[in-house]
């Protein structure tokens, strides 16, 4: 191949970044050479797919028939092995499994608990989570492609193989099942200050509570404000008053929220009344906090309306919520939490 480092680059990524990524592939292939041929037999592709460049298992666990696809597609010149060319397009097409072992093992037992599989029911909640909601008919053709033993479950070996061919991304998971932060700083300061409700009798004051008049709101806010705190959010709301804010809560990992982010930008640039807000809930223990303890989320993205007034006091009250990158939906509901004066 005239320039091997054309298969590990791409328009975001620097020339120092993709020559070091080259390099770590030619580590990783030499570490599977282990005969030093210069190419993969069939016993050294199925090392180099079953293990990472931190761990190996000390079973097999890749089905022969996946092992045998995936040889037939990458030895492009059909002589029973990948030569280092061949394997390069492998890697570009992310075939190989990635991650530690630590990493797996956590995601596994969070999601079957202290089983030692993974149900059907807890697999469909996972993608639920991750904004990747699956029909039952979707479920029963994954279960059909990696449940090998066909016990209706998903063990640890067949969930490495959902994540080595991105069924399932093991960075998704890990984020969406350990968004613990029960025992954080920051959720305990949130539990500490409970819900934002005015208070009867001194406190603080709501905005129609003031004589102050309503300021306006900056020529230079963008159409999308991202906070990274729920003060930040609070601030915003409160300042809104009695104005909409529309929330959307999304994660770097979830793919439908890449997918919506266009759209969600359109939306605030054509509905210019409400203020239109965004929160990242795995950027840090705050945000982490915030939309696991006080807005719940279970899926994403997750959109939220809310409206601070004197019929609705509570700023973490929503006046409407709903999942999923749907952009009729979104309208939908959004035209319903609006005032008639708020529609464009």
């Amino acid at each position: 191949m005239n320039n091997p480092r054309a298969l590990v680059e791409d328009r975001e990524v620097s020339m120092a970044d993709a020559d070091a990524r080259l390099e770590q592939l030619r580590e990783r292939f030499a570490s599977a050479d282990t005969a030093n041929k210069g190419a993969l037999d069939r016993d050294a592709l199925r090392n180099l797919l079953e293990c990472t460049e931190t761990f190996c298992l000390t079973q097999h666990w890749l089905p022969d028939e996946v092992l045998d696809a995936v040889m037939a597609k990458y030895d492009r010149d059909n002589n029973g092995t990948i030569d280092f060319d061949e394997f390069l397009i492998l890697a570009k097409d992310k075939v190989m499994l990635e991650g530690k072992l630590e990493e797996f093992d956590a995601a596994f037992k969070a999601v079957a608990g202290d089983a030692d599989e993974i149900t059907a029911k807890q697999l469909q909640k996972l993608f639920e989570g991750l904004g990747d909601p699956k029909s039952d008919g979707e479920m029963t053709e994954i279960l059909s492609k990696y449940d090998k033993d066909g016990n209706g479950k998903i063990d640890f070996a067949e969930f490495l193989e959902m994540a080595r061919t991105h069924t399932v991304e093991l960075n998704s998971v890990v984020e969406y099942v350990t968004m613990d932060g029960g025992d954080s700083k920051a959720a305990e300061e949130q539990k500490k200050g409970g819900s934002a409700k005015a208070e009867s009798g001194g406190g603080m004051k709501w905005p129609w509570q003031s004589k102050e008049t309503k300021k306006e709101r900056p020529a230079d806010t963008p159409p999308v404000t991202e906070v990274k705190s729920k003060a930040e959010f609070l601030a915003i709301v409160e300042a809104e008053s009695p104005n909409l804010v529309v929330l959307e809560v999304a994660f770097t990992w979830c793919r439908p929220c890449k997918g919506f982010q266009r759209k969600f930008e359109r939306f605030a640039g054509h509905y210019t009344s409400p203020r239109f807000v965004k929160i990242f809930g795995n950027e840090n223990d705050d945000t982490k906090a915030f939309v696991k303890h006080d807005l719940k989320v279970q899926a994403s993205p997750a959109f939220y309306t809310f409206r601070l007034s004197e019929d609705h006091p509570d700023a973490l009250d929503p006046v409407s919520s709903w999942t999923g990158a749907n952009e009729d939906r979104f309208r939908t509901n959004l035209n319903e939490a609006l005032d008639d004066s708020e529609k464009p």
